[in-house]
């Protein structure tokens, strides 16, 4: 009889967890439903007085076909419009008097050695404090994993650089990311001159950078400089980039966008990209979406182009390039493999740079 007690205990509290998971989605679900109906509401995003030209230095022009031809699933819209910070630090940029660069990273919630690689090398200033204030920006959704949300928040006890959304990250959350990317900036960081948004996978050789945005005047005219260019659209599904074939139907080839490794930009375009954000479907691929058709929503952007020769993929042959032709060697935007892979070029670019 105790036995079968037990047993119907069991049973009882499985059904009980069950129940409660339910409960707990359900809940979930129908508290971001609340958070787009009041996004709707807010907005009027059908109202087409809404899209008229807003009071900024580049307006937004709307785009009517784009829903039809992104063909958003559910939800349509970036959640991270109206969602709360779980973690910022809003004096990021207003404690410095002369900000001339904030570096906005997309990094992963455990990439705690890049983040750290990434702030003992290029993103030091002190290495060319005659040059530039930098500041760096780590945007993170959140992660399930307690552990590893302990080591953020000690992280950003030390360091006060982490940017934490409320949305699971992961690659197809990216664009999210981004948006809450665009949103702080326009909220908190008016103060810096240039925006550099960054993969944490690449180094940028800052001696050749800051030069160039000094003195090419290209560069110096551009409100976008990056590896911009269209793209073909892979409907194959073994690739994480694919398009499903409801999105962009009939359509080879994306409007031209920015590659999201390296894309620098002035900072007073960040409050119309932001707002043209947020009236552009939702669609997974961030390259395309925020620096390609949301930019595009923006006719007074002037753009340049990285050149094949600024750019490396290949951190052993940039290393190379840097011994043998040292301060000529034009990579500056360089993929690297590994911490110790940035380490080592970055020390490198110091001796034949600094």
């Amino acid at each position: 009889m105790a036995f079968l007690n037990i047993k119907t205990t069991r049973k009882c509290v499985l059904k009980y967890l069950i129940l409660a998971t339910v409960a707990a989605v359900l809940a979930s679900v129908y508290k971001n439903m609340l958070t787009l109906r009041t996004y709707y509401d807010h907005y009027n995003l059908d109202d087409r007085s809404y899209y008229e030209d807003v009071d900024l230095k580049y307006p937004v022009k709307v785009q009517p076909n784009l829903i039809r031809l992104i063909n958003p699933s559910n939800p349509m819209y970036p959640l991270t419009i109206n969602a709360p910070y779980l973690i910022e630090n809003p004096d990021l940029c207003r404690s410095v008097q002369n900000l001339t660069v904030l570096v906005v990273f997309n990094t992963a919630t455990d990439h705690f050695e890049r983040r750290q690689a990434i702030r003992n090398t290029w993103t030091n200033d002190s290495y060319y404090s005659d040059l530039a204030t930098v500041r760096v920006l780590f945007l993170l959704g959140r992660t399930t994993n307690r552990i590893v949300q302990a080591g953020i928040e000690m992280e950003f006890k030390e360091h006060k650089d982490i940017l934490q959304g409320d949305f699971i990250d992961s690659y197809y959350n990216l664009t999210h990311k981004g948006v809450m990317g665009f949103k702080w900036i326009t909220e908190r960081c008016r103060n810096a001159d240039m925006i550099l948004k960054m993969d944490d996978d690449i180094l940028v050789n800052m001696f050749i950078y800051l030069y160039r945005l000094r003195h090419v005047k290209a560069v110096q005219t551009t409100n976008v400089y990056c590896d911009y260019q269209p793209g073909i659209i892979s409907r194959d599904s073994k690739y994480k980039w694919y398009a499903g074939e409801n999105h962009f139907r009939g359509v080879k080839s994306y409007l031209s966008f920015c590659k999201g490794k390296f894309v620098s930009m002035t900072n007073d375009i960040m409050p119309s990209l932001y707002l043209s954000a947020s009236k552009t479907p939702f669609f997974h691929l961030d390259d395309v979406l925020l620096f390609g058709y949301v930019m595009h929503k923006v006719p007074g952007l002037h753009y340049q182009t990285l050149a094949e020769e600024d750019m490396q993929d290949n951190s052993l042959e940039a290393k190379q390039c840097l011994n043998i032709k040292r301060e000529k060697c034009p990579y500056f935007v360089i993929q690297v493999g590994s911490v110790v892979d940035m380490a080592d070029i970055w020390s490198t670019i110091l001796k034949h740079f600094k």
